[in-house]
This record gives C-alpha cells, sequence and structure tokens, in this order.
C-alpha cells in the first residue's frame, strides 16, 4: 500500500475512534460532535493528531465548555 492511502486509511480509523468516543459520551457535552460536526470540522479541530488520546486532547476543551454552558442553561430554567 502506498504511503498516501495508507494515511487516508488511518485518518478515516482516527474519525471513527472520535465518532465512537462522542457516541459513548454523549450526555457530556459530546452530543454536538455526534449531532452536527462533518469529519472535517473534526479534522479542523484536531490538526496533526495521528492518535485517538492526542485528539482528545486537543477537542475535549471545547466540550467540556458545551457541557457547561449547557449545564448552566438547564440550571437557570429549572
Amino acid at each position: 500500500m502506498d504511503p498516501l492511502t495508507q494515511a487516508v486509511l488511518e485518518q478515516q480509523l482516527l474519525l471513527q475512534a472520535i465518532r465512537k468516543y462522542a457516541r459513548e459520551h454523549y450526555e457530556k457535552g459530546w452530543d454536538v460532535l455526534v449531532e452536527c460536526w462533518e469529519d472535517t470540522d473534526i479534522q479542523e479541530h484536531i490538526g496533526n493528531a495521528r492518535t485517538l488520546d492526542g485528539a482528545l486532547k486537543k477537542l475535549r476543551p471545547i466540550f467540556k465548555l458545551h457541557k457547561e454552558r449547557y449545564d448552566e442553561v438547564l440550571s437557570e430554567v429549572f
């Protein structure tokens, strides 16, 4: 397999792993990624990350903030 094809396959596997993680953490703020983000959105935010851990380090702050805002809105409503 040529290097470009290998890189594309690795990127697709990483995106699948990120989406799986997001589904498993849906109620913890990751619902936005599951429901709204395209693969290009994920790629834009993970940059050159090549591992799931590396990608999650870049994504966690975004969804942590989303969850905090969501919880704040809920606390004001009820």
